[in-house]
């Protein structure tokens, strides 16, 4: 335990993550690591927690946090040796995060991955063709789930029983129409985990989380129902090395919409919507964003609504601290923090330019029953 707290035990930790951060600028070595490495030990270890229903990775997060408390007071009267402690826990956590999973940052661009073009600038009639198509495929998604435009209420998620599967056939498609994504990719992954104390999550601004020490995905099951086969989606991108938010977002869209379950696909289509009209109002382009509400139809449209408000009821200091922490958290690995979740729009632009999800942002489609515009 004195080595443990050491300067010794410091150094050898800083020298291995000096040393992960070379061989992380070796791009070939990155990619073999990746596919041999990683991905198998995070395949290990999710098959190895999945014969208990629980997320053991929320348990083992709850013994961490609960585990400072008496460590606090038993070093209160030692504040050297705390410090010790504190500084070979952080230094040592982070050799293991990096060599299970944090290099999967170094892993190039996802557009330079499959070997798209970046889509650069874009316009607001761009968008809004875009956002046109993304609520009228939402709204067919949604009448054949649910046979109806309009359910009345808010729509509830889907038993994971059945959510699994569908989202599994959606990524065993994108693993054939993207091979360039690597072997790996194709590997069925075990059933995500619903947590249980959801309720803090969502405080903390998130649906779900992946956690590379257990291999887990897992999820706020209670949150409106349309969120959570995207959710699904995006954090099972995260067991396939999918690293980066924007990307995971991405891949999250593109297995939803190419999963034969409807409800699912319906997920995937208006999650596109949500993104264009964020992107409308941000550029204050107002009267496109009022259209684009119209285009989407009453049954989507009372999910967004619903939806929206769930958000809301959530926001506090616990908001502001979690988007803080995550935020820092996705700087230090690389990325542009909080607001990257929002850049996949990007990559869902690439897609459509290259006419790659089967629809085309100049066409103007029309759904099978026209929905109204007022």
């Amino acid at each position: 335990m004195s080595w443990f707290l050491g300067w010794r035990s410091w150094l050898l930790a800083l020298v291995l993550l000096a040393t992960n951060w070379g061989l992380g600028r070796l791009h070939a070595l990155v990619e073999w690591w990746a596919e041999r490495l990683s991905a198998p030990l995070g395949l290990g270890l999710a098959r190895l927690v999945s014969v208990v229903d629980l997320s053991v990775a929320e348990v083992l997060i709850y013994l961490g946090v609960l585990g400072l408390v008496p460590l606090l007071v038993h070093q209160r009267r030692s504040l050297p040796r705390l410090l010790r402690v504190v500084i070979s826990m952080a230094l040592w956590g982070a050799v293991i995060f990096v060599n299970l999973w944090g290099m999967q940052y170094r892993r190039p661009p996802m557009l330079e991955r499959l070997g798209w073009e970046d889509p650069g600038p874009t316009t607001a009639e761009e968008l809004s063709r875009l956002g046109k198509i993304a609520a009228l495929q939402a709204g067919t998604a949604y009448k054949q789930a649910l046979g109806t435009d309009d359910l009345g209420q808010a729509t509830t998620g889907m038993p994971m029983a059945m959510l699994h599967p569908a989202v599994e056939q959606g990524y065993a498609v994108v693993a054939t129409e993207a091979p360039q994504l690597g072997a790996s990719f194709a590997w069925p992954r075990p059933s995500p985990k619903p947590l249980a104390s959801t309720f803090a999550l969502v405080r903390f601004g998130l649906l779900g989380f992946y956690f590379p020490f257990t291999g887990e995905a897992s999820l706020t099951i209670d949150a409106p129902g349309q969120q959570v086969p995207h959710a699904a989606a995006h954090e099972m991108a995260h067991q396939r090395g999918v690293a980066r938010e924007d990307e995971a977002n991405f891949m999250g869209f593109w297995v939803c919409i190419r999963s034969d379950d409807a409800y699912v696909r319906y997920s995937g289509w208006l999650f596109l919507w949500k993104q264009v009209y964020y992107e409308l109002s941000e550029q204050r382009e107002d009267a496109l964003a009022r259209t684009l509400v119209r285009q989407v139809g009453p049954g989507p449209l009372r999910d967004m609504e619903e939806a929206w408000k769930w958000w809301h009821a959530g926001e506090g200091r616990m908001r502001e601290l979690g988007q803080a922490v995550n935020d820092t958290y996705l700087k230090v690995n690389g990325q542009d923090g909080i607001v990257s979740y929002n850049q996949s729009l990007r990559l869902m632009l690439a897609m459509g330019r290259r006419g790659g999800a089967e629809w085309a942002i100049g066409d103007d489609p029309q759904p099978a029953d026209p929905l109204p515009e007022n």
